[in-house]
């Protein structure tokens, strides 16, 4: 529904989606429910004024994922916004004011067009300041996944990390309180988390 109001009200739309479901899953359906490309940003990940609103010499990491996609009329996923905001109030209040009036203004090309802009920033936790919430719809996403279910997940991710390193899995007795205790990871810290740490100790493994 914010999706289709966008539409008519030709200005930046904020999503904030909290909690621990499967955000990037949602963002993805919302994209493809508006025939648009996607990007992910790990915003936590840049914390200077340059990186986020451009300089002379480079353009921002906002830019160069439109010019990516080859349209402002996408939606720009600004992943772990919740650290972000707290490690960095000034810049977050920043960088989102910047998308106001309808401009992005950044410091390195010419103002792009954001009327049609989707912004949806992921968030565990809501404790974010309250002039930066302010500016989003929020829309909390549960976790619908039984038990059962998240063990399978995990289970398929373990197996194909697994055969990737060729530790055969036949004698590995996984029990299912270790692979309750991986989703939990999972689902609390995010699945691509879970993968590293997956992958170093298979490395580990491999180097005895």
């Amino acid at each position: 529904q914010l999706l289709e109001a966008q539409e008519y009200n030709n200005q930046p739309l904020f999503i904030l989606l909290t909690g621990m479901g499967p955000k990037s899953t949602i963002a993805r359906t919302a994209a493809k429910s508006i025939k648009a490309n996607i990007s992910f940003i790990p915003i936590d990940n840049y914390n200077s004024e340059a990186e986020l609103l451009g300089s002379e010499s480079d353009a921002s990491i906002t830019v160069k994922h439109w010019l990516k996609n080859g349209s402002t009329d996408s939606v720009i996923v600004l992943k772990d916004f919740d650290k972000f905001a707290l490690n960095n109030p000034a810049n977050a209040y920043r960088l989102l004011a910047n998308f106001e009036d309808n401009r992005f203004n950044d410091k390195f090309t010419t103002a792009f067009d954001t009327s049609r802009s989707v912004i949806i920033a992921t968030a565990e936790e809501t404790n974010i300041p309250a002039q930066i919430l302010e500016k989003f719809y929020i829309v909390p996403c549960d976790d619908s996944y039984t038990a059962e279910q998240r063990r399978k997940i995990v289970q398929n991710i373990l197996n194909n990390i697994l055969a990737g390193y060729k530790i055969d899995t036949y004698n590995l007795n996984i029990s299912g309180d270790m692979l309750d205790e991986l989703a939990e990871e999972a689902f609390f810290k995010g699945v691509k988390t879970l993968e590293k740490n997956l992958f170093s100790h298979c490395d580990r493994l491999r180097s005895v």
